[in-house]
């Protein structure tokens, strides 16, 4: 009788599938941070002024982890562009010397609330190129972007220059 519920209770369990990441990806885009590429979460764009069609402010999330995949963590970029068109024509280029910490236009925040010494650190583009492809009269529109950039802490640039690069793909709507 033994034998038999050891055979009954062993060949009724069931296998199943191992579970899938059900983590969303918004096929938007990408960031390279850390020397590792993440694919965005969300990239959304913002014309701040209706009067000026040209100008915008896209934000794009990521969420990335550390090599062990526990700590997860998000990087937020804040990226805002005077005029799509100009960039377009001529690329845009940004280098320390034409930027106040004040008025940052690129701002990266590394989010991560299990360090509670510093559960978000901001980074400031000092270097680097972007371009847009606008979407006219709307339609997909582009950017990319490869900074270097550096923490800022109390006001103050600290540490050593990192790479931060990606691209983002919006639709514009009226």
């Amino acid at each position: 009788m033994l034998v038999f519920l050891s055979v009954v209770v062993f060949s009724s369990c069931k296998k199943t599938d191992p579970m899938e990441d059900a983590t969303y990806k918004c096929e938007c885009g990408s960031i390279t941070w850390e020397g590792v590429e993440y694919q965005l979460v969300s990239a959304n764009y913002v014309i701040p002024d209706p009067e000026d069609y040209a100008t915008r402010i896209y934000y794009v999330s990521a969420e990335v982890s550390n090599d062990y995949g526990k700590e997860v963590r998000s990087v937020n970029f804040r990226f805002a562009v005077d005029n799509i068109y100009d960039v377009a024509t001529f690329g845009g280029f940004i280098d320390i010397s034409n930027v106040d910490i004040g008025t940052i236009d690129h701002l990266m925040e590394d989010v991560n609330f299990d360090n509670a010494i510093a559960p978000v650190r901001r980074y400031m583009a000092t270097l680097g190129t972007y371009s847009v492809s606008p979407g006219v009269l709307g339609g997909i529109e582009t950017a990319s972007w490869s900074f270097t950039i550096r923490e800022i802490v109390n006001g103050n640039m600290v540490g050593f220059p990192k790479e931060f690069k990606g691209d983002l793909e919006v639709t514009i709507t009226d």
